[in-house]
């Protein structure tokens, strides 16, 4: 039987003990840095670091925040176990596991009922927290995720028709105002969003990162965790409580030191000089496009609304860049329904109707889900 220790206490460090294979794997105790505040954890001995180096264990599971840590152990014998799937920023986030195993249940349901006809929503934060599915008159599968870019899509939509055949007949194609200058493995979210995509597609895109720790991750966590041990995390997760985003966004509650970071973080989002990254994009969007019109598949091309401190920060020129290569590369498409549905500049969207400086909270998002409605209706038409 192999003998483990869990660093860490907390929520990640529960998850860890919950996961394992208690036939397998026996849990002597728990490391903290600063073990001396207590004496137990969960009915286990809670060690220090230093006290590890005199115990009998095989390996340290490691489950807190990744900081530097210099445990008296080999290197070899220190695992991250979770790290395969995803970094623990997202792990102990209820949102990501929501959006993975829902849309693929969702996906699963749909292959089940192929007489009833099911849409796709694709994109990246500013629509997988931006629409309300259920106020859609036909069940919609949210595929839309943090940092998605257009060879994402392009990935989802594909394996979305593979899987469903006729019975996807609408895509929903949420698209930001800088969509095609924007390249995920150009991003600073790159190393834990990747993660999700390659676990997801098994592709990479333009990724350099070497997988095969990755790999050898999984079988490793195989030999300690339960059997079904990934269902397993995502159901221990999601028992956690689960906020809606209904904070309002009020600018003139704001103090000065808030307004400065919020410019701080509007001026980093319209930074996008990634011009060589366009063309590349607009041929993920021909394709994208090409594959629906081949499929017989609506497409609903949808554009936020943004509140004025973002429209007043973001450059101009890359919103119509970004409006024009819609339209034009649209035309280019024979025999494809497609509208597209422009609501950056909606009036009827407040500062109550954000949670912060670029995404829509609940109510924002209910009230342009039920503005897109009409739109996706079966009776709607094309939108100039």
């Amino acid at each position: 039987m192999k003998k483990v220790l869990i660093y860490g206490i907390g929520n990640k460090a529960d998850l860890v003990a919950r996961l394992l294979d208690r036939s397998k794997v026996q849990l002597l105790g728990y490391v903290k840095d600063d073990a001396l505040k207590y004496e137990q954890y969960k009915g286990y001995p809670l060690y220090s670091v230093a006290d590890i180096s005199h115990l009998h264990f095989d390996c340290l599971l490691y489950a807190e925040d990744e900081k530097a840590v210099d445990f008296p152990i080999e290197r070899n014998r220190v695992i991250h176990p979770l790290q395969s799937l995803s970094f623990f920023a997202f792990i102990t986030s209820p949102e990501f596991w929501m959006i993975r195993f829902k849309a693929l249940e969702d996906m699963q349901l749909a292959m089940e009922h192929p007489e009833r006809n099911v849409g796709l929503i694709t994109g990246m934060s500013y629509t997988q927290r931006g629409l309300v599915p259920a106020i859609f008159d036909e069940p919609f599968i949210l595929a839309a995720h943090p940092s998605q870019d257009m060879f994402y899509d392009l990935i989802m939509l594909a394996d979305a028709i593979d899987r469903l055949g006729p019975t996807l007949d609408h895509v929903i194609m949420g698209i930001s105002p800088f969509q095609f200058r924007y390249d995920l493995s150009l991003s600073k979210a790159i190393q834990s969003r990747s993660l999700y995509y390659y676990q997801q597609t098994g592709i990479w895109h333009h990724h350099t990162m070497e997988i095969s720790g990755l790999e050898a991750q999984d079988k490793e966590n195989d030999e300690l965790f339960c059997e079904n041990w990934r269902r397993n995390l995502y159901e221990a997760i999601t028992t956690y409580p689960f906020h809606v985003c209904r904070d309002k966004f009020l600018l003139s509650r704001l103090s000065e030191q808030e307004m400065q970071t919020v410019r701080q973080e509007l001026y980093k989002v319209a930074d996008k000089p990634y011009t060589a990254s366009v063309s590349e994009n607009t041929e993920f969007f021909l394709k994208y496009l090409s594959l629906c019109a081949a499929n017989h598949i609506r497409v609903t091309c949808a554009l936020p609304p943004f509140p004025d401190c973002f429209r007043s920060i973001f450059p101009e020129e890359i919103l119509e860049e970004t409006r024009q290569i819609v339209r034009n590369n649209a035309a280019k498409i024979n025999n494809l329904d497609f509208r597209f549905v422009d609501s950056y500049e909606d009036p009827d969207f407040t500062e109550e109707h954000f949670a912060d400086e670029q995404h829509l909270n609940v109510y924002g998002a209910e009230l342009w889900s039920e503005k897109l409605k009409p739109f996706i209706s079966r009776s709607s038409g094309s939108v100039p």
